[in-house]
């Protein structure tokens, strides 16, 4: 454990799933005050809205999972991680943006919702690289 906190990548794993994952902590905290606050919808139009995103959740991740292994297939281990990833950072980032500037409620919802769910879309390489990194103690066989 000691000699794996040296490893630069390492540390780049551990900030940016940080980033990747500091926006479910808003949708879990703070995502319905915002839509009723912010947004002016009621708490029965904000508890709804604020199930969406979560909705896009379980869509994408399963969907990145796949996306993930097939990527390492068509351009090796490192890089198909690297690119499912990028692939749902850049989108989320770009959803999110477009939806905290959206003037539509529901345009903003279903854009921040999307948002949510392209980064959940990269989750899976983030774990897939875990086990690659730790291939000896991941809990399945050196083989596969």
């Amino acid at each position: 454990m000691e000699a794996a906190l040296l490893q630069r990548s390492v540390w780049g794993l551990i900030l940016s799933y940080f980033c990747v994952i500091y926006p479910g902590y808003i949708f879990y905290t703070w995502f319905f005050i915002y839509m009723v606050r912010v947004r002016g919808l009621t708490m029965a139009q904000g508890g709804v809205a604020s199930s969406i995103p979560f909705v896009a959740t379980v869509i994408a991740s399963p969907l990145g999972g796949w996306f993930s292994d097939r990527a390492v297939v068509w351009l090796g281990r490192r890089r198909g991680r690297q690119v499912a990833v990028w692939i749902g950072v850049v989108c989320s980032a770009s959803f999110f943006w477009m939806g905290a500037h959206s003037a539509s409620n529901t345009l903003a919802i279903v854009l921040l919702a999307i948002g949510g769910g392209c980064g959940s879309f990269s989750v899976a390489s983030w774990w897939a690289t875990v086990n690659d990194m730790t291939r000896a103690s991941s809990g399945r066989s050196p083989d596969s």
